[in-house]
């Protein structure tokens, strides 16, 4: 199996040493550490307890994070015969029917600066409660995060501020 450019140059350049959480809303997003990045990934393709493959992983999807325990992918049949394309990224769910895939970034660098940019609004500087508890960003943090995903996280706009409840507004 080949490995986009943008994947090679993730993991020999970016890819943390020790397992990175970025905090956001809800759970964090746990980027794989360089040594926890295999072609046998516990509860996703191999169940280490029963020594069994998990039958419903296709061996093109490879993890590089998670969020709370669903898995954060690149396909690496997608664009497999480029190798200066980026690297879309997915995130699933599992559902009754297997996991359930939705394009969240057209690359590792934009799913990366989405991700810390919703870390950044968590502890926006000088805002006390960022978020309410109708899940509403607060004024300052609304101004400067959701323009800023509308430019950086483009097409998947919706996929990262869809959380809040204010995004549309």
């Amino acid at each position: 199996m080949r490995f986009p450019k943008e994947l090679k140059t993730y993991i020999e350049q970016i890819c943390p040493l020790v397992s990175t959480n970025i905090k956001g809303v809800g759970h964090p997003i746990e980027l794989l550490s360089i040594e926890q990045l295999s072609w046998q990934m516990d509860g996703y393709n191999f169940d280490t307890v029963n020594q069994t493959t998990i039958k419903d992983w296709q061996d093109n999807w490879f993890l590089i994070a998670s969020e709370g325990g669903e898995p954060i992918i690149i396909d690496l049949n997608e664009n497999i015969n480029h190798d200066d394309v980026l690297s879309p990224v997915y995130s699933a769910m599992q559902t009754s029917n297997g996991w359930d895939f939705a394009k969240v970034a057209d690359s590792i660098g934009q799913y990366l600066l989405s991700a810390k940019a919703i870390e950044h609004a968590m502890s926006f500087p000088d805002v006390d409660e960022p978020i309410d508890e109708n899940f509403n960003l607060a004024s300052p943090v609304a101004q400067w995060l959701f323009p800023y995903l509308k430019t950086h996280a483009a097409n998947h706009y919706d996929e990262w501020a869809s959380v809040f409840e204010n995004y549309l507004d």
